[in-house]
């Protein structure tokens, strides 16, 4: 059986994969291309060259007069030892320009960074190039950065995981300094290297070989922190890679350290190039713990076609959300800037005018492992400093919509408050006010 490709990093916090491609500068002489994704914490740039790919790793929440750590790495290409030996030589002379504020080699492997304060009042745009040597002038490849300048608290304690997948990158929030060198993590006992380091988030690599429930540990500047934590892997096999139009295969799907679960665990399978998996190509299998054998695997194998000649990738992702699987959901709500809008006028019986005002949420949602939204509720109330004369509509102020029947002109000084209730009862609110002119016709 031959194992199939699996990326070495593809998201592990999968409700939403951000990948961005960036215009490559129009210059004679490049040889390259560049393209950026987000996530887990970590905004990997990839620099596609011809001797390979060069991939910088840094944390994706950076600030104007940050320190951050980063890393990078390199894949030659090649069909012989002898080649990718050529290449690998070729990358590693490479140097790596970090918003013409400092340069890296390419075989630097680490690296720390202190970013520059910026006047700048919202957002600061950088751009990371990569060129051919030490003395080149012209870049191969160019990747936009963004660099927030709006100041933000770091987390008073570690905010440790509890899910991850073997060889997947995974994000720690806590009171971190921006320095990988003085960070440690381990899971089951095994180091868990650090990747990328801002001063309010690490991200790790999580182990290969430590499987199941086991203990994660961090230690920042003299603070510790363990705590339980559960490593799955994922291992797709299949006889075939390359198949010809027509021709069938099998793929067998494995999920190991599953033992023990409460709750069902989604299983995300991707499948791209010159095939088709039965069942569909983009799938989310829910684990079941009744689906697991007396070892704790989950096992299924599912028929793959191909549509044309060539060969094919399948990724198989353990899905989580904002918080630990099985775990408390995470709620989110939030109103809009103006958080009270007007929603429509019209005549009422006997003179005088209806108005409607409507609740202006920007965001609601109850982030996690099987979290959805069970409820949200609206209450409204009237300020005794409103000057108009009204009635409230059926006496409703527990609707997205207040109606005020007036019949005399005035202001109204409206408050609404929107709570949230998540599937495991978890809640949020928020509250907002706006003071509005109403007409009596």
């Amino acid at each position: 059986m031959k194992k199939l490709l699996i990326p070495a990093f593809v998201t592990l916090l999968a409700v939403v994969l951000f990948t961005s491609q960036f215009t490559i500068l129009a210059q004679s002489g490049q040889q390259g291309s560049a393209s950026q994704s987000t996530a887990n914490g970590l905004n990997t740039v990839t620099f596609d060259l011809a001797a390979g790919k060069i991939k910088v790793y840094l944390p994706d929440d950076m600030r104007a007069g940050d320190t951050i750590s980063g890393t990078v790495s390199a894949e030659p290409r090649g069909s012989t030892d002898a080649e990718r030996t050529a290449n690998q030589g070729v990358l590693n002379g490479m140097v790596i320009d970090l918003d013409s504020d400092k340069r890296i080699s390419a075989n630097q492997h680490t690296f720390r960074w202190k970013i520059p304060p910026s006047r700048a009042k919202s957002a600061l745009k950088g751009q990371l190039k990569i060129f051919s040597g030490p003395g080149s002038q012209k870049p191969l490849a160019a990747a936009s950065l963004s660099f927030s300048t709006m100041s933000q608290a770091v987390p008073a304690d570690f905010v440790l995981p509890q899910l991850g997948q073997t060889g997947r990158p995974l994000e720690i929030l806590g009171p971190f300094d921006g320095n990988a060198a003085n960070t440690s993590c381990s899971i089951g006992g095994q180091s868990a290297p650090v990747i990328a380091e801002s001063p309010r988030q690490a991200i790790i690599t999580s182990p290969t070989d430590v499987n199941g429930p086991t203990q994660m540990s961090v230690a920042e500047n003299g603070q510790n922190r363990t705590g339980p934590f559960r490593n799955i892997g994922v291992n797709l096999t299949s006889p075939k890679t390359n198949l010809l139009r027509g021709e069938k295969t099998t793929l067998s799907v494995q999920v190991s350290g599953l033992e023990g679960i409460q709750s069902n665990v989604p299983l995300q399978l991707i499948t791209t190039g010159s095939a088709n998996m039965n069942g569909g190509n983009t799938q989310t299998i829910e684990i079941r713990p009744i689906d697991l054998t007396a070892a704790g695997n989950f096992i299924r194998t599912f028929e793959l076609t191909g549509v044309q000649t060539g060969g094919f990738t399948v990724t198989g992702t353990i899905l989580v959300g904002n918080t630990v699987a099985g775990g408390s959901c995470e709620c989110v709500c939030e109103l809009a800037k103006t958080p009270i809008v007007t929603a429509g006028t019209s005549n009422i019986d006997g003179g005088g005018m209806q108005h409607a005002f409507k609740a202006n949420v920007a965001k609601a949602a109850c982030n996690g492992n099987k979290c959805s939204i069970e409820k949200t509720e609206y209450s409204w109330s009237i300020a005794a400093t409103s000057t108009a004369t009204y009635t409230v509509a059926g006496a409703k102020k527990d609707g997205e919509t207040l109606k005020l029947d007036v019949t005399g002109a005035g202001t109204v000084v409206l408050t609404v408050t929107v709570t949230i209730t998540c599937s495991d009862g978890t809640k949020c609110s928020a509250s907002g006010s706006k003071t509005f002119t109403v007409e009596a016709k």
